[in-house]
């Protein structure tokens, strides 16, 4: 977020090359859609491994007969 506001800005102040925003800013937002995906499957991966420990979901304190 904050490098694509820097890459707005530097438009302002003249010093970028001629098509390195149309470079830089879809890189910024395809990478952030990466390290999103990434949350997201590593947030599976987690509960597929809970899951195959295969613990209980609770603690049985004491039995009733």
């Amino acid at each position: 977020m904050l490098l694509s506001v820097y890459a707005i800005a530097a438009i302002y102040t003249g010093d970028v090359v001629p098509g390195w925003l149309s470079t830089v800013l879809p890189m910024y937002f395809l990478g952030g859609i990466q390290l999103f995906c990434f949350g997201i499957i590593g947030e599976y991966i987690g509960k597929i491994y809970s899951e195959v420990k295969q613990r209980p979901r609770y603690i049985i304190d004491k039995r009733i007969d």
